[in-house]
């Protein structure tokens, strides 16, 4: 079985998902009934931001790329007369070289870690306005969410209008994490324990109307997971979003919600970043205490 990042049986599944909520998001910015009640509390104006952008270029494992998934809804969103930005960024040279060259892709290019060019979302989008954010490391050392950006994300203000603090902006979130992607779980326990920090750092900077969905494969070696985060009422679409996503996993997934389980919640990700010995050692030097 393949197991390389950014190829094999699994990328068709991620860009269904990535396709499936940004959707429903441009769909929802280019209804007009929506962006009059459901919406009105947003200033409409969609912006999409993606922090480790590759080289937007197909492979065989699948015919788009998150690259382009972006840039074919903002154009959905553009054409029915609402504002739309697509931020593409990318910290490999080569790489953001051939980014570049994409002639299809209507999108602002950002080169450099985002970890420094993404600090906060006050240079990319307007207050009041929805935000997604796509994020694939290859490795947790890619990890592209700085704290900064993480602080930004909670950040409220005072409504004059309405009286009352609210978001800053309204956003929603998928991270893409390989825990043992070409053997990774090989490598020492201190350059793999990153992983439950980094996500610990995610689920400490929720807004109190999100939550934090981890999507796994079941029986998948490589142990590929997805994080869904976005509005604790949209949890059951986001599960509908993954099940057809990954239909085609003969072993199915499952899906734990942060906020409803958040004991088998961090099991899971334990499961992932640790090997069963050490969990095992784990266990038995608590026994001993």
């Amino acid at each position: 079985m393949i197991t390389s990042v950014g190829h094999g049986p699994r990328t068709q599944g991620k860009h269904a998902l990535l396709d499936s909520i940004v959707g429903r998001e441009a769909g929802m910015m280019a209804n007009p009934k929506a962006r009059a009640h459901r919406l009105s509390f947003m200033v409409p104006f969609y912006t999409m931001l993606d922090l480790t952008a590759g080289d937007g270029l197909p492979t065989n494992s699948s015919e788009e790329t998150s690259p382009m998934i972006l840039c074919r809804h903002r154009e959905r969103v553009h054409h029915a007369g609402v504002g739309c930005k697509v931020f593409l960024c990318e910290r490999d040279k080569a790489t953001f070289a051939r980014l570049e060259r994409q002639s299809g892709l209507a999108a602002h290019f950002v080169f450099g870690d985002a970890r420094k060019t993404v600090t906060s979302l006050d240079s990319f989008a307007k207050p009041r306005t929805p935000i997604f954010i796509h994020a694939d490391p290859n490795h947790v050392r890619d990890w592209p969410l700085s704290p900064s950006l993480l602080e930004s994300l909670r950040r409220r203000e005072w409504d004059q209008a309405e009286k009352r603090p609210t978001d800053r902006w309204y956003w929603t979130m998928l991270i893409t994490m390989g825990f043992n992607v070409s053997g990774m779980k090989r490598l020492p326990v201190e350059a793999r324990r990153p992983w439950e920090e980094r996500i610990k750092e995610l689920t400490d900077h929720l807004p109190y109307r999100h939550d934090a969905l981890l999507v796994t494969l079941v029986n998948d070696p490589a142990q590929w997971a997805y994080l869904i985060v976005g509005p604790k009422c949209w949890g059951q679409a986001y599960r509908d979003d993954a099940q057809r996503a990954f239909c085609y996993w003969e072993n199915g997934i499952e899906i734990i919600s942060f906020r409803e389980e958040e004991t088998a919640f961090w099991q899971r990700v334990r499961e992932l970043v640790y090997t069963k010995e050490e969990l095992k050692e784990e266990l038995t030097d608590h026994a001993q205490l």
